[in-house]
Protein backbone atom coordinates (compact mmCIF):
# COMPACT_ATOMS: atom_id res chain seq x y z
CA UNK A 1 0.00 0.00 0.00
CA UNK A 2 1.86 3.08 -1.23
CA UNK A 3 -0.14 5.77 0.60
CA UNK A 4 -2.77 5.89 3.31
CA UNK A 5 -4.72 8.20 5.60
CA UNK A 6 -4.68 7.19 9.27
CA UNK A 7 -7.48 8.79 11.32
CA UNK A 8 -6.62 9.98 14.81
CA UNK A 9 -9.62 8.23 16.32
CA UNK A 10 -8.09 4.82 15.40
CA UNK A 11 -10.85 3.81 13.01
CA UNK A 12 -10.01 2.11 9.76
CA UNK A 13 -7.07 3.26 7.66
CA UNK A 14 -7.96 4.62 4.24
CA UNK A 15 -5.81 3.49 1.31
CA UNK A 16 -5.03 6.15 -1.26
CA UNK A 17 -5.00 3.69 -4.15
CA UNK A 18 -6.61 5.79 -6.90
CA UNK A 19 -5.10 8.59 -8.98
CA UNK A 20 -7.84 10.91 -7.62
CA UNK A 21 -9.62 10.33 -4.31
CA UNK A 22 -12.71 12.45 -3.55
CA UNK A 23 -13.50 13.18 0.10
CA UNK A 24 -16.84 14.38 1.48
CA UNK A 25 -20.26 13.47 2.92
CA UNK A 26 -21.80 12.57 -0.45
CA UNK A 27 -22.22 8.80 -0.97
CA UNK A 28 -20.48 9.00 -4.35
CA UNK A 29 -17.20 10.18 -2.75
CA UNK A 30 -14.35 7.70 -2.48
CA UNK A 31 -13.88 8.56 1.21
CA UNK A 32 -17.27 9.21 2.78
CA UNK A 33 -17.15 11.11 6.07
CA UNK A 34 -20.65 11.22 7.50
CA UNK A 35 -19.68 11.61 11.17
CA UNK A 36 -19.27 15.40 11.00
CA UNK A 37 -21.54 18.20 9.79
CA UNK A 38 -18.42 20.34 9.16
CA UNK A 39 -17.51 18.16 6.17
CA UNK A 40 -19.08 19.35 2.91
CA UNK A 41 -20.75 17.00 0.44
CA UNK A 42 -17.75 17.25 -1.90
CA UNK A 43 -15.13 18.66 0.40
CA UNK A 44 -11.73 18.01 -1.21
CA UNK A 45 -9.77 15.64 -3.39
CA UNK A 46 -6.36 13.98 -3.15
CA UNK A 47 -4.50 13.38 -6.38
CA UNK A 48 -1.27 11.58 -7.15
CA UNK A 49 0.61 13.35 -9.93
CA UNK A 50 4.13 12.28 -10.92
CA UNK A 51 4.67 10.51 -7.60
CA UNK A 52 3.57 13.51 -5.51
CA UNK A 53 0.33 13.72 -3.58
CA UNK A 54 -1.68 16.92 -3.80
CA UNK A 55 -4.78 18.03 -1.93
CA UNK A 56 -7.30 20.53 -3.29
CA UNK A 57 -10.20 22.13 -1.44
CA UNK A 58 -13.30 21.87 -3.63
CA UNK A 59 -14.96 25.02 -2.24
CA UNK A 60 -15.89 23.58 1.15
CA UNK A 61 -17.35 25.79 3.87
CA UNK A 62 -14.99 24.73 6.66
CA UNK A 63 -11.85 24.21 4.58
CA UNK A 64 -8.91 21.84 4.51
CA UNK A 65 -5.74 22.25 6.55
CA UNK A 66 -2.28 20.73 6.27
CA UNK A 67 -0.33 20.86 9.54
CA UNK A 68 -2.67 23.56 10.88
CA UNK A 69 -2.45 25.84 7.82
CA UNK A 70 -5.50 26.34 5.63
CA UNK A 71 -5.15 25.15 2.05
CA UNK A 72 -6.01 27.61 -0.66
CA UNK A 73 -5.84 26.11 -4.11
CA UNK A 74 -3.71 22.99 -4.37
CA UNK A 75 -0.97 22.04 -1.91
CA UNK A 76 1.48 19.14 -1.75
CA UNK A 77 0.91 16.53 0.93
CA UNK A 78 4.05 14.90 2.39
CA UNK A 79 4.38 11.75 4.43
CA UNK A 80 3.71 12.50 8.11
CA UNK A 81 1.58 15.59 7.39
CA UNK A 82 -1.60 16.12 9.37
CA UNK A 83 -4.59 16.57 7.07
CA UNK A 84 -7.72 18.15 8.57
CA UNK A 85 -10.91 17.82 6.54
CA UNK A 86 -13.51 20.07 8.21
CA UNK A 87 -12.90 18.89 11.78
CA UNK A 88 -11.81 15.32 11.00
CA UNK A 89 -8.07 14.73 11.44
CA UNK A 90 -5.94 12.27 9.47
CA UNK A 91 -2.22 11.62 9.27
CA UNK A 92 -0.98 11.05 5.74
CA UNK A 93 1.62 8.32 5.17
CA UNK A 94 3.36 7.66 1.88
CA UNK A 95 5.32 4.39 1.94
CA UNK A 96 6.97 5.21 -1.39
CA UNK A 97 8.37 8.53 -0.10
CA UNK A 98 12.12 8.56 0.49
CA UNK A 99 13.01 8.07 4.13
CA UNK A 100 14.62 11.02 5.87
CA UNK A 101 18.13 10.18 6.96
CA UNK A 102 19.29 10.89 10.47
CA UNK A 103 22.12 13.38 10.62
CA UNK A 104 25.42 11.66 9.99
CA UNK A 105 28.00 11.86 12.75
CA UNK A 106 30.96 14.10 11.98
CA UNK A 107 33.80 12.29 10.22
CA UNK A 108 36.68 10.98 12.30
CA UNK A 109 39.78 13.11 11.71
CA UNK A 110 42.57 11.33 9.86
CA UNK A 111 45.46 10.07 11.99
CA UNK A 112 49.16 9.78 11.27
CA UNK A 113 50.90 6.41 11.50
CA UNK A 114 51.57 6.93 15.21
CA UNK A 115 47.92 7.81 15.98
CA UNK A 116 48.33 11.59 16.20
CA UNK A 117 45.53 13.55 14.48
CA UNK A 118 46.34 15.76 11.53
CA UNK A 119 45.60 19.48 11.68
CA UNK A 120 43.73 20.22 8.49
CA UNK A 121 45.05 23.43 6.90
CA UNK A 122 43.03 23.21 3.72
CA UNK A 123 41.59 25.97 1.67
CA UNK A 124 40.12 26.03 -1.80
CA UNK A 125 43.57 26.15 -3.47
CA UNK A 126 45.69 23.73 -1.46
CA UNK A 127 45.32 20.46 0.38
CA UNK A 128 48.08 20.44 2.96
CA UNK A 129 48.08 18.78 6.33
CA UNK A 130 50.49 18.97 9.23
CA UNK A 131 50.76 16.80 12.31
CA UNK A 132 49.51 18.37 15.53
CA UNK A 133 52.16 18.24 18.24
CA UNK A 134 51.01 18.29 21.82
CA UNK A 135 54.35 18.95 23.52
CA UNK A 136 54.63 22.17 25.46
CA UNK A 137 58.04 23.49 24.44
CA UNK A 138 58.64 27.22 24.34
CA UNK A 139 58.77 28.66 20.87
CA UNK A 140 60.91 31.52 19.61
CA UNK A 141 57.74 32.91 18.03
CA UNK A 142 56.26 33.88 21.40
CA UNK A 143 56.81 37.58 22.19
CA UNK A 144 58.77 38.20 25.38
CA UNK A 145 58.40 41.36 27.50
CA UNK A 146 61.77 42.74 28.52
CA UNK A 147 61.95 45.09 31.49
CA UNK A 148 63.84 48.22 30.57
CA UNK A 149 64.55 51.17 32.82
CA UNK A 150 62.88 54.49 32.11
CA UNK A 151 66.13 56.09 30.93
CA UNK A 152 66.31 53.72 27.97
CA UNK A 153 62.92 54.93 26.81
CA UNK A 154 63.98 58.56 27.19
CA UNK A 155 66.98 58.02 24.91
CA UNK A 156 64.76 56.82 22.07
CA UNK A 157 61.92 59.28 22.38
CA UNK A 158 61.75 62.81 21.05
CA UNK A 159 59.05 63.89 23.48
CA UNK A 160 58.75 64.13 27.26
CA UNK A 161 59.32 61.07 29.42
CA UNK A 162 56.53 59.06 30.95
CA UNK A 163 57.32 60.50 34.41
CA UNK A 164 57.24 64.05 33.01
CA UNK A 165 53.84 63.43 31.51
CA UNK A 166 52.52 62.15 34.83
CA UNK A 167 53.89 65.13 36.77
CA UNK A 168 52.80 67.64 34.16
CA UNK A 169 56.30 69.04 33.57
CA UNK A 170 58.78 68.66 30.75
CA UNK A 171 62.41 68.34 31.96
CA UNK A 172 63.79 68.98 28.46
CA UNK A 173 62.76 72.63 28.25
Amino acid sequence: MPARLQPLDSTRTVSVDKPILFVGRHPECDLVINTSRKVSRKHCCLAEINGKFLVRDLGSTNGVQINGKRVSGTKELNSGDELIVGDVVYTFFDASAPKQKAAAPPPTPPLSDDGVPFRDNTDSKTDSREIVHYDHELSSDIPVMIDEDDEAFEDYSDGPSYDDLLSGSDSRN
